[in-house]
């Protein structure tokens, strides 16, 4: 396994095609990792975040023929010590889940080589690792590498992510629900159908179509204040660019409820390896009597089990309309180290 450093992205070190062929193989196989993601979040948002004095610090394994076996999406940034701190390309402020990209198999030897050859002479003082999912290697091979290699390494819980395992068929995902939460969904989504003027679900997946659609989302978020005051101009901007780049590599599904003509309610998420991503929403309060969030979650939730996915990540965030629709705790974890002092 060799290692090798990337401190530009567009220079030709790393192909998008090898990189998101290698997270199709990773023990995270989260859109957050997609090369295209990364490279959006690096060159439009990363300073927003983080300032200028940030540089790329890509850590990229491959075998003795040049095939991409691991890496490490990174980059440096000081602290308010000054200390020079290695962080997940993605930061937090946008990203829900990150992590390095290795099979299961090889995170023991991959985080092995990080410590060996990366910290004789680290060119950072520390790293601070955030929203990492709990089923990932990484919680227990690189704390066990970076401790042997002389570091003092510490995981903590973070916050949640919850998620629907979802059944076989919509009937048994019903089911599955408390007898109250049942009815509940069921109720809202008959009336919705019985509704004049027509309530019916769209979904917005080409570029061509995000260019029209993309605004209407964004009203739909700016109707709650804690939304609103979030959407500054720069987020406006990487939302818009992010709706547009997932159209183009074909992982969006924006997702809206209209009644009548006029969006009531609308879903950010994203269709990617068997599983329904749901980044953030939108509703229109004027149409509340109507519960249209409710409406829509359950359409999105129906169209996915219809899909076979098994899976619907609500994401970070542990709202209690997540629960009442059926889902369960995910954890993510913070990883920091430094050498031992």
């Amino acid at each position: 396994m060799h290692l090798h450093i990337v401190t530009r992205l567009d220079d030709g070190s790393l192909e998008a095609d090898a990189w998101n062929r290698l997270l199709g193989r990773s023990a995270t196989p989260v859109p957050f990792l997609r090369y295209e993601y990364l490279r959006l979040w690096w060159h439009q948002w990363a300073r927003h975040e983080w300032g200028d004095d940030i540089s790329l610090f890509v850590v990229v394994a491959r075998d003795a023929r040049g095939t991409l076996l691991a890496a490490a999406p990174w980059f440096l940034a000081a602290d308010a010590r000054g200390r020079r701190v290695l962080r997940f390309i993605g930061g937090d402020a946008l990203t829900d889940y990150s992590d390095v990209l290795v099979p299961p198999a090889l995170a023991g030897a991959f985080w092995q080589a990080v410590a060996e050859r990366l910290l004789v002479q680290p060119a950072f003082d520390a790293l601070d690792l955030t929203h990492i999912p709990q089923t990932s290697p990484t919680l227990t091979a690189a704390p066990a590498a970076l401790t042997a290699a002389g570091w003092t390494a510490r995981v903590a819980a973070m916050e949640t992510a919850p998620q629907i395992d979802l059944p076989a068929t919509w009937d048994a995902y019903l089911q599955a629900l408390p007898k109250k939460q049942r009815h509940e969904l069921r109720r809202k989504m008959r009336r919705a159908e019985a509704h004049q003027p027509r309530v019916r679900m769209r979904t917005v997946h080409t570029p061509a179509e995000v260019a029209r659609q993309a605004d209407a989302f964004l009203r739909l978020m700016a109707y709650n204040p804690r939304k609103a005051a979030f959407l500054t101009p720069p987020v406006r901007a990487f939302f818009r660019a992010l709706m547009d780049t997932a159209a183009r590599h074909g992982w969006l599904h924006l997702a809206f409820l209209d009644v009548g003509e006029r969006p009531a309610a609308a879903y950010l998420a994203f269709d990617f390896a068997q599983r329904l991503w749901m980044y953030n929403s939108g509703l229109d309060p004027a149409f509340a009597a109507l519960s249209p969030g409710w409406v829509l979650a359950g359409h999105l939730i129906r169209r996915a089990i219809a899909h076979g996915y098994r899976v619907l990540d609500w994401m970070r965030g542990d709202e209690a309309y997540k629960y009442r629709l059926g889902a369960r705790d995910f954890h993510l974890y913070r990883l920091t180290a430094q050498p031992a002092v």
